[in-house]
């Protein structure tokens, strides 16, 4: 079953050691991650882009963000063609 973007968030962030490790990894605060896991912030584009790189590639942009699923889909087409 596929997890919903504040599921996956929280999934990422507890299986990478928690709020205060995972702000560190991103070198963000810990309050807007603990936004983000408690839904009163959505993750932003760049900082889902980092989180991608920073999981290598075990979390995606779309799964956080799927309104760009479309968009990353067709990219990812373009650049294999």
């Amino acid at each position: 079953m596929k997890l919903n973007p504040v599921e996956k968030i929280k999934q990422v962030v507890a299986e990478n050691g928690g709020v205060n490790k995972f702000a560190r990894l991103l070198n963000v605060n810990h309050a807007l991650v603990s936004n983000w896991i408690s839904g009163r912030q959505k993750v932003s584009f760049s900082k889902a882009c980092l989180i991608e790189i920073s999981t290598n590639h075990e979390v995606l942009v779309e799964d956080l963000l799927p309104e760009f699923k479309i968009v990353i889909t067709a990219r990812k087409k373009k650049l294999t063609a």
